[in-house]
């Protein structure tokens, strides 16, 4: 949806879009009970808004969201239906304990201010991105490996990420033959890796969740 406008305060303009998706799944898997487990829903959200308060000064301002919810990361093997058996390596169990949802977020916003100088330009952007990530793993299939005996476990991974950026530039403006663009860059960012795993293992008896951090990076800076 558009619109655009315009007012004592100069010329305002506005898009909006919205999508939404609810698909139901079409694979079940029988030795977990469980029905139609590849089922999706994803929504997108998109906004821009301009303000043009006078001939030499314009402000943007975008902004995007998008939301993904996957029930299970499953494939059939057979007419929508998951059988263990046939999908198993050579060497792994064929049982399975969990379904392996996905969750996948993130949010990216912009503002960029343009001031025309009587001789250059000048654009300054600040943008932002933040971006939250889960998915669960049923690692069941692979205890006779890691342990040599039965059991059940599953490990969710969570791999957030931000990070902010801002440009200023200046930009040489009419119609001379020697045009130049200076400016400077600055980023920071984080983004880091945390995972669940929980066991069951009764040979061993063992029943807990463990939780600990794969993976950290501290603040990146750039210039």
């Amino acid at each position: 949806r558009d619109a655009q406008e315009s007012r004592g305060l100069g010329d305002v303009y506005k898009r909006q879009g919205l999508a939404k998706s609810d698909l139901s799944g079409w694979i079940d898997v029988p030795d977990l009970a469980d029905n139609d487990v590849n089922d999706l829903e994803q929504t997108n959200i998109r906004i821009a808004l301009g303000w043009t308060p006078s001939d030499k000064l314009e402000l943007q301002f975008k902004y995007l969201e998008q939301e993904l919810d996957l029930g299970s990361s499953f494939t059939s093997t057979s007419q929508g239906i998951l059988n263990f058996q046939s999908q198993a390596p050579p060497g792994l169990s064929a049982e399975s304990a969990f379904l392996e949802p996905h969750h996948d977020s993130y949010q990216i916003g912009n503002l960029t201010l343009t001031y025309e100088l009587e001789s250059m330009t000048m654009v300054s952007s600040t943008s932002w991105f933040n971006l939250e990530r889960s998915v669960a793993y049923d690692i069941t299939p692979f205890f006779d490996i890691y342990f040599g005996v039965p059991g059940v476990g599953q490990n969710v991974f969570d791999s957030p990420a931000e990070s902010l950026t801002q440009e200023l530039r200046l930009a040489s403006a009419g119609s001379s033959d020697l045009h130049w663009t200076a400016g400077v860059f600055f980023q920071s960012g984080e983004r880091g890796g945390f995972q669940d795993i929980s066991l069951d293992i009764p040979a061993f008896d063992v029943a807990d969740p463990v939780s600990y951090t794969h993976l950290t990076l501290p603040t990146i800076y750039s210039v």
